[in-house]
Formats: structure tokens, sequence, C-alpha cells
């Protein structure tokens, strides 16, 4: 924990919920990621670390080829630090153009929890909080 030992931590949790159709499949699949973090800021960085991992994790399964991934429809809510900022759309650039694809951002809900990755996450958070209780 970044607070130190001894003293109350808080860990930030993340949710991203993947829908993707795995080469050779035919079907859609769908993952649940939840990114942790002792670091609580929920900014451009963040976002960039976390959709990088999403990415790269369904490359190294193999069932996502990088060269076959033409595009990426994202659907967020209105959070201005965490989704709309110019920080979050400049890292996001970065990674359409290295990845050589079309990234999608759509706004929807205003506010958090609105989505069911949020509903998820909730679960998920209950349930640490009564592990680590």
């Amino acid at each position: 924990m970044s607070e130190g030992i001894g003293t109350d931590g808080d860990v930030s949790m993340e949710g991203a919920t993947v829908m993707y159709k795995p080469q050779g499949s035919e079907s859609h699949r769908k993952i649940l990621y939840t990114h942790l973090s002792d670091d609580k800021k929920q900014n451009g960085s963040t976002v960039r670390c976390n959709t990088e991992h999403v990415l790269n994790d369904l490359e190294n399964r193999g069932e996502l080829k990088r060269e076959l991934l033409n595009s990426i429809y994202e659907i967020v809510d209105e959070c201005a630090v965490q989704y709309r900022c110019s920080q979050v759309l400049y890292f996001l650039s970065q990674i359409a153009l290295s990845w050589r694809i079309l990234f999608v951002r759509c706004v929807q809900a205003p506010g958090h929890g609105k989505e069911e990755v949020d509903g998820l996450q909730g679960v998920e958070k209950t349930y640490a909080d009564s592990v680590f209780a």
C-alpha cells in the first residue's frame, strides 16, 4: 500500500467489461477485467494503463491478433477527469496509432454506476471488503 505499513490503506478497483470475437470463433465472448491499484488517481494515465493491459492480455492469450484488430468501440460514463479530458484522449490516440486501429469512444450515462460493469464491480468490492475487514 502506498500509505505504508501500519496505516489504513486504500485500494482502487477499476473495471472493464470487454466483448470480443476471438480468432477462429463463431461467437463473441465477454470478460470482466478488474484493475487493482494502491494509487487512487483515476485519470488519463490510469485509463491508458488499463486499456493497454486489456489489449496486451487478449493478444498474449492468442485470442486477439494485433494485425487483425481494426477498431475498438468503448462506452464510458461522463466522468470528465477519467474519460473525457484531453489527457485521456491524447493517450488513447497514442494507443490507436501504435495498434493502427480506430478508437471510438461513446460517452453515455451521466455520472458513475450506470453500466453492467459498475454493478459487477460493486459486488467484487463488497466481497473484498468482507474478506479484508
